[in-house]
């Protein structure tokens, strides 16, 4: 009895030690992810103005932030998750520091990932004042989760070094992520989401990749794989005059 104690107790040691070693370097964690900022108003804040935009803006912040926990449920990585706001008036987008007339035409959330001490910034979650969802990108999200799971290991940094290799400078050269753009980012309801969630299943990692753009004339250009860190649609930035 004594023995299969210990058995079970080295087990669970070892298995522990695994899980631990497994889990991927995220670095630290300041993220503002479920935090709502504060608004600056050009009415009173009781104005009937104001109250629909804050009453709005609420709403929609947190409908847009649970089409993000359908993305990544684990809470303990809600931590490595930042979020910028923009407020879409006629002919310009306001921030949250601005001073705001009163209700939006669309409240927009941009979602990023800090990782490994690089910001990784793509999805964006548009909410229209009736709390509809018009635009998200949820193979972005789902990439996040990849990230915070360990399949994708290549951010930024990575990219640009493999880059280099080519030719590439970073100071020279701009970087965005792209996810599987097969499906559809056009939405209504928090319930359409989970269905295209659940219709997506399980986002291949290999579909994420970095684009890496010279901005100098016969410079190179190239893409790299975010889960393998293979480089592919290699070529050079060709102005035409």
């Amino acid at each position: 009895m004594i023995r299969t104690s210990t058995i079970a107790q080295l087990t669970l040691l070892l298995l522990s030690n695994l899980l631990i070693a497994c889990k991927p370097d995220l670095g630290s964690a300041k993220g503002n992810f479920g935090q709502h900022p504060q608004l600056h108003l050009q009415q009173h804040r009781f104005s009937a103005s104001s109250q629909r935009l804050l009453n709005q803006f609420a709403e929609a912040h947190t409908l847009a932030d649970s089409v993000v926990k359908l993305a990544i449920p684990d809470k303990r990585h809600w931590q490595y998750l930042i979020t910028d706001y923009g407020l879409s008036y006629p002919y310009w987008e306001a921030h949250p520091t601005d001073t705001l007339p009163g209700p939006a035409l669309e409240y927009k959330f941009y979602y990023g990932l800090l990782y490994r001490g690089d910001t990784i910034r793509s999805a964006i979650v548009s909410i229209s004042p009736n709390m509809r969802v018009n635009t998200t990108e949820l193979a972005e999200l789902v990439a996040y989760n990849h990230f915070l799971m360990g399949n994708l290991e290549i951010g930024p940094k990575q990219a640009f070094a493999i880059a280099s290799a080519y030719g590439v400078k970073e100071k020279e050269a701009s970087i965005t992520f792209h996810g599987n753009s097969f499906y559809s980012d056009q939405f209504f309801t928090l319930q359409q989401v989970k269905a295209t969630y659940h219709a997506m299943g399980e986002v291949a990692p290999a579909s994420f990749y970095w684009d890496i753009q010279s901005t100098c004339d016969g410079c190179a250009s190239l893409k790299v794989n975010a889960a393998n860190g293979k480089a592919f649609a290699v070529g050079k930035t060709v102005f035409i005059y």
